[in-house]
C-alpha cells in the first residue's frame, strides 16, 4: 500500500507525536508512507526515517485551491498514492479528493482523520466541517466523541475508533515525595486560548496559598501574557511557577500532586494519558476522549467546562480526603491499551478494515453514477451527435476548401454560450463531445487543418478521404507507425506511406507530439528483459493468437508488433483472424476450434504487444497447471450485486499504455509484490489461457461482459485467474473511448447468471 499522511500546517505537538509514532509500524508492515505538509512552517518534525514533504512556503497567501493544486502537481511529479489519511482538518479531506480526482485517479481511498472536537470549531475557523468531511470515504475516530460527531451527522458514513499511541514504557510511576504542607497542582500543554488557563488561575484564587501551580509550556505569545496579567490581579502570581516549553516535561510534572485541565476542545488529549502513564491523577473537563480515560474517584475526576469553582472544589476535597485519591499504580493501568505497540497495531488493523469496507462500496457508488450519467448523456446528446457527424460526412465528401471550412465553423464563435444554445444553433460544445470517440478524432482533425491553412499546405488532413471515418483511419495508421518506430526503431514503412499519401508535415507533426512525444514522457528507463531461466525449456510448446477484427488498419498494426516478438525455441506460433464475427464469444469460440494450441492469446485488434519477450513470460507462468488464465489489466473484487441495481469494481491491478485521439499516458494500477495476483475478473483487452473452455456465446452475443464471464467460468472450472507483476507494461492498448450501447442490458445477463442467488 502507499499511504499519505496530508496535513496542512503542523510544527510539533500532540498530532506529530500520534503520527510519528503510527508511522514507523505502517513501515515495518510494507506500507510506503509519506507526510505531505502542505503549508511550510519552518521546520521538519518527521522523525527521521519517515519521508517528509512540504509543498507551499507563505501561509498567508495559500487558499483551498492553491492547497489542491500543489498536491496535485506534487502528486504529477512524484506518483499517486492507494490511499491518503487527511489530517488534521476537515478540509484537507477536500483537498485530497479534489487533487486525485482532477487526476482522474478515483481508485484513491480518501480517509479522515480528524483530532480535535467538537467539529464545529474547526468551521468556525475556517477549516472545514461535514460538507468537507462528505468527500472522504472513511473516517478514523481517536474518540468516542468524534466517532458519534460523524455518525450523527454523516449516518451513511463508513467509520472505524482506534486509539492514539503512547509510549507509556518510556515514563515510570510518580515517585513517593515527602509530605508537604503544600499541594502542588500541574499544567502541561500548549498556551493557547482554547485551553483555558483563566479557569485554573481563577480555581487558583479561591484555594488560597497553600497550593502551588507549575505551568509547563511556550509563555512567549499574547495569550501568555494575558494569563500572567490576570494571575497579578487575582493575586496568585507568586504561587505559579512558568517552566516554558520543555522537550521532556514530566519529569517536573512528577514533582506535582495532581495534573489539571481545563481546555473547552480538544481530540484526544495526550497529555491526560501520559499523566496517568506517570501515576498523575487528571481532573479535566468533559472534552473529547476524556470520558473514555477518566472514570471518578478511580485515576482522576471531571468538571463542567468553564466552572472554576467545581474545580477548586474537587481539589480541595482530594486535599483533605473529602475524596478518593487516585493510586499511582491504578492510574498508571487505566491506559495500557494506549502503549504505543498495542494501539499502532490496532490503528493499522481498524485501517485495513476500513479499506475492506469502503472500497467495495465507493466502487459501487461510482458505476451507478456511470450508468446514470450515460442514461442522461444519451438521452440528451446522442440523437445530436449522430446529426454532427452526418453533417461533417457530407460536407467531407464535398471535397472543397468552402466545405472544410464550415466543418471548423461548428466549433467557433461560441463564447459565452451555453450547451443547449450551442446544439440549437449547429454548433459542437466540445466540454459534452470531447470525450467521444469519433468526435474527439474531429476535433484533433480541425486543429490539424488549422496548422496546414496557417502553412498553405497543398493536402489537408480533410482531402484523405470521403467520410469521417476515412480520416479516422488515416490518422489512426499514422499514430500506429509512429507507435512502431518508437518501439522497433524502422522509419522505412512510416516514410513510405507518408509520401504515398502526401501526409502533411502539419499532419505528422501534431500527431508526433500527441503519440510518441507523449509516451517518452511516461516512459521509464527500465528496459525489456529475457528470463534468466533455460530458454529452452519451451520447445515444442505452441500459442496461438486469436483477434475478432473489423478494422484492416488496427488488424496490420495488432499483427506486425505479435510478429516482431521474440519466439523461444522450438515453439510453434500461429495467429487467427476472426472477420466479421457475429460477438466476441462467437468469433474467439470460431478461433478456439481452429487452434490446436495449447496456450492462447485473445486479444483486441487495437492493442499492440509491446513487450518482445511476452510469450516467454506467460509461459513462464503457465508453467504453474493452477494459473488457467491471465492478463494484463484485472479486479480483485466485483462488488454492489446486493442492491441488484449496479454492479463495481474494485482493487484495479495491472499496467498498460493507454491510447487515443489525444495522445498515450500510462495507466498504473494497483501494484503487487508477488510474481503475479489473484483476480476475481479481468479486463478483456488480453487475455491468455492454457486451457480450452467455451466462451458463452450462449449467453453475451454482443461485446460486453464476455470477459468477465469467462474468467469466472475459468474459477469455477478450479483455476487462477492472474494479473502478472510487470516492471514495464506489456501492452498498449489503442482504446479510443468506452461505447456504453448495450453494456447495462449485457450486466443484467452476467449478474443473473453469475450472481442471481
Amino acid at each position: 500500500m502507499k499511504l499519505d499522511i496530508l496535513i496542512a500546517v503542523a510544527q510539533k505537538g500532540g498530532v506529530e507525536n500520534v503520527i510519528n509514532d503510527t508511522t514507523p509500524y505502517l513501515q515495518q508492515q510494507g506500507v510506503l508512507v509519506r507526510i505531505v505538509q502542505v503549508i511550510w512552517e519552518g521546520a521538519s518534525w518527521a522523525d527521521a526515517g519517515i519521508p517528509f514533504y512540504h509543498l507551499i512556503d507563505e501561509r498567508d497567501i495559500s487558499t483551498k485551491r492553491d492547497m489542491i493544486n500543489s498536491y496535485k502537481q506534487f502528486l504529477q511529479n512524484t506518483y499517486v498514492p492507494d490511499t491518503i489519511l487527511a489530517t488534521a482538518w476537515p478540509m484537507m479531506s477536500e483537498v485530497g479528493k479534489k487533487a486525485v480526482s482532477e487526476l482522474g485517479c478515483s481508485y484513491v481511498n480518501i480517509i479522515s482523520w480528524l483530532h480535535h472536537a467538537p467539529i464545529i470549531n474547526y468551521e468556525l475557523s475556517g477549516f472545514g466541517g461535514f460538507e468537507e468531511l462528505k468527500m472522504a470515504d472513511g473516517h478514523i475516530a481517536i474518540s468516542e466523541k468524534i466517532y458519534t460527531e460523524i455518525t450523527n451527522n454523516l449516518p451513511d458514513a463508513q467509520i472505524c475508533k482506534v486509539n492514539n499511541p503512547v509510549e507509556i514504557e518510556k515514563y515510570s510511576c510518580k515517585l513517593k515525595t515527602t509530605i508537604s504542607s503544600v499541594y502542588k497542582l500541574c499544567y502541561v500543554g500548549r498556551i493557547s486560548v482554547e485551553k483555558r488557563l483563566d479557569i485554573i488561575i481563577r480555581a487558583l484564587e479561591i484555594l488560597g496559598s497553600s497550593y502551588e501551580l507549575a505551568i509547563i509550556g511556550a509563555d512567549s505569545d499574547e495569550y501568555a501574557d494575558e494569563i500572567k496579567k490576570l494571575a497579578s490581579d487575582c493575586g496568585v502570581e507568586d504561587s505559579i511557577t512558568w517552566y516554558g516549553w520543555q522537550e521532556e516535561p514530566w519529569g517536573i510534572a512528577q514533582k506535582s500532586d495532581i495534573v489539571i485541565m481545563s481546555s473547552d476542545a480538544e481530540g484526544f488529549p495526550l497529555v491526560a494519558i501520559e499523566a496517568l502513564a506517570n501515576g498523575l491523577p487528571v481532573v479535566a473537563t468533559p472534552v473529547s476522549g476524556i470520558r473514555e480515560l477518566i472514570q471518578d474517584g478511580e485515576n482522576g475526576y471531571i468538571y463542567p467546562f468553564g466552572d472554576y469553582e467545581k474545580l477548586a472544589c474537587i481539589i480541595k476535597d482530594i486535599n483533605d480526603g473529602t475524596r478518593s485519591v487516585p493510586a499511582s499504580d491504578r492510574c498508571r493501568q487505566s491506559v495500557q491499551k494506549y502503549e504505543c505497540s498495542i494501539a499502532v497495531k490496532g490503528f493499522f488493523d481498524e485501517l485495513n478494515k476500513l479499506i475492506a469496507k469502503i472500497e467495495p462500496q465507493k466502487a459501487a457508488i461510482q458505476a451507478e453514477r456511470q450508468r446514470m450519467a450515460v442514461s442522461e448523456w444519451n438521452k440528451k446528446y446522442l440523437d445530436a451527435e449522430k446529426q454532427y457527424i452526418n453533417r461533417v460526412n457530407k460536407l467531407i465528401s464535398e471535397g472543397t476548401q468552402d466545405a472544410y471550412e464550415k466543418i471548423c465553423e461548428m466549433f467557433e464563435g461560441t463564447e459565452g454560450m451555453t450547451d443547449d444554445e450551442m446544439i440549437a444553433i449547429g454548433k459542437i460544445p466540445l466540454n459534452v463531445f470531447k470525450g467521444r470517440t469519433e468526435m474527439s478524432y474531429l476535433i484533433q482533425a480541425v486543429n490539424i487543418y488549422y496548422r496546414e491553412q496557417d502553412a498553405e499546405a497543398s493536402t489537408t488532413i480533410f482531402d484523405h478521404g470521403d467520410s469521417l471515418s476515412d480520416i479516422i483511419d488515416v490518422m489512426n495508421q499514422v499514430r500506429l507507425l509512429l507507435l512502431e518506430l518508437d518501439f522497433f526503431k524502422s522509419d522505412e514503412v512510416l516514410v513510405e506511406y507518408v509520401k504515398n499519401n502526401k501526409i502533411s508535415h502539419q499532419m505528422l507533426s501534431y500527431l508526433a507530439d500527441a503519440s510518441i512525444g507523449e509516451l517518452r514522457k511516461v516512459k521509464t528507463d527500465v528496459c525489456y528483459e529475457r528470463s534468466n531461466r533455460d530458454l529452452n525449456r519451451h520447445a515444442g510448446k505452441k500459442v496461438a493468437f486469436i483477434l475478432c477484427v473489423n478494422n484492416d488498419v488496427y488488424m496490420q498494426e495488432a499483427l506486425y508488433f505479435i510478429n516482431n516478438l521474440e519466439v523461444p525455441y522450438g515453439c510453434e506460433v500461429e495467429i487467427f483472424t476472426i472477420q466479421d464475427a457475429h460477438s466476441m464469444t462467437s468469433g474467439y469460440n470460431e478461433g478456439m476450434a481452429a487452434s490446436s494450441a495449447k496456450y492462447k492469446v485473445y486479444l483486441h485488434q487495437d492493442v499492440l504487444i509491446i513487450n518482445p519477450y511476452f510469450i516467454y513470460d506467460i509461459l513462464d507462468i503457465f508453467e504453474n497447471p493452477d494459473v488457467g488464465m491471465l492478463g494484463v489489466v484485472g479486479f480483485s473484487e466485483i462488488c454492489g450485486i446486493a442492491e441488484n441495481q449496479v454492479m463495481g469494481f474494485s482493487k484495479e491491478i495491472g499496467e498498460i499504455y493507454s491510447a487515443n485521439a489525444y495522445g498515450v499516458g500510462l495507466c498504473k494500477f494497483r501494484e503487487t509484490s508477488a510474481e503475479y495476483e489473484n483476480v476475481e475478473v479481468l479486463d478483456g483487452l488480453l487475455m491468455a489461457t492454457q486451457y480450452d473452455i467455451p466462451w458463452r456465446e450462449d449467453l453475451f452475443d454482443k461485446w460486453d461482459m464476455y470477459d468477465m464471464s469467462q474468467s469466472i467460468e475459468f474459477h469455477r472450472a478450479g483455476y487462477d485467474v492472474v494479473v502478472p507483476n510487470v516492471k514495464l507494461p506489456w501492452c498498449l492498448h489503442d482504446e479510443g473511448f468506452v461505447n456504453m450501447v448495450n453494456y447495462y442490458e449485457e450486466l443484467d445477463k452476467f449478474k443473473n447468471e453469475y450472481y442471481s442467488n
